[in-house]
């Protein structure tokens, strides 16, 4: 577990360049917030299992990297605090919990703050709002869209391109979660199957989108509508864009919250996989401003819902 955490502050140090003295504040705030609840859990219940404290950190800044760069320090506290005291200890605490903290704490504060938190957001950051696509007669013009709308896939995979301060430098995350399969914190099944299957639903699963002028939804399947390199630009876009990098090769590496077996690893990475794109594509309208930023984890906490059905029955 200290491992892992030392991993995490190169994420850290990225966002503190990317994002300014704000991220740091997020981070130190977060972090110290956990500490703070596991060591007033830890008096209450008059024990403190070995790495408790550890873990409660990690959790803390786990839940800052999933926070916009300039999201207000409150934010960052209530999230942390929702984590540690609701998600792990409420749940039995640590190796008892049933979903993963850092994630319990992000839905909070979305559900709790998402007007300042949209707010706090510094560029476009997901494939939702198909109301701006133009038309011209009745096709749709995803090139344009893409150009116009979301920042350069160099961005994505570089730079700061929206969305939550860990998930700025995605190529970094992939090289920590490729060390994660290394020390054996992670199966390397377990997030190739989650991009595999993402990827594979961004291809497939069609867009529904209003027609100008006309009453009538137009499906639209943007892989084999447009030419190959736009239909892969979209698809490369929903890999890049939102947290389902730092999902699929940070989060997952929570052992609590995921199947124990290799197959049952796979089938829940498949499935988070297909529900992160869901969730971005066909959230009713009245949920979509909350969920569809936090769509990949949302899913992840679905499946963490339906593994511990599994796991009673």
């Amino acid at each position: 577990m200290r491992t892992q955490l030392v991993g995490l502050t190169l994420p850290a140090l990225a966002a503190v360049i990317l994002f300014g003295p704000g991220a740091l504040k997020s981070i130190l705030t977060a972090a110290l917030t956990a500490l703070l609840i596991e060591l007033i859990a830890g008096r209450i219940k008059r024990k403190n299992m070995p790495g408790n404290i550890t873990h409660s950190i990690m959790m803390g800044v786990l839940l800052a990297f999933t926070l916009p760069g300039e999201c207000p320090w409150y934010i960052a506290m209530t999230g942390s605090a929702v984590a540690v005291l609701v998600g792990k200890q409420l749940f039995g605490g640590l190796g008892r919990y049933r979903w993963h903290p850092a994630l319990v704490g992000r839905l909070v504060v979305q559900l709790l703050f998402h007007e300042q938190i949209a707010a706090a957001v510094t560029s476009l950051q997901a494939l939702c709002n198909w109301g701006d696509l133009r038309f011209v007669g009745s096709v749709p013009q995803l090139g344009l869209y893409l150009y116009d709308k979301l920042p350069s896939l160099q961005q994505c995979q570089w730079a700061a391109a929206g969305g939550g301060l860990g998930e700025s430098c995605r190529v970094l995350l992939i090289l920590i979660g490729l060390y994660f399969i290394y020390r054996g914190y992670l199966h390397w099944q377990l997030p190739l199957m989650f991009i595999v299957s993402a990827c594979a639903a961004a291809a497939f699963f069609p867009i529904i989108v209003e027609q100008p002028g006309l009453p009538d939804h137009l499906i639209y399947f943007p892989l084999f509508a447009e030419n190959l390199s736009i239909g892969f630009t979209y698809i490369n876009y929903h890999l890049f864009t939102g947290g389902l990098i730092l999902t699929a090769f940070i989060m997952t590496a929570d052992m609590t919250s995921r199947p124990l077996t290799v197959r049952g690893q796979i089938y829940f990475a498949v499935s988070a996989g297909l529900l992160t794109i869901a969730v971005r594509l066909y959230c009713p309208a009245v949920l979509s401003a909350y969920l569809t930023p936090i769509s990949a984890y949302i899913a992840l906490l679905i499946m963490n819902t339906l593994s511990n059905i599994k796991c009673k029955l």
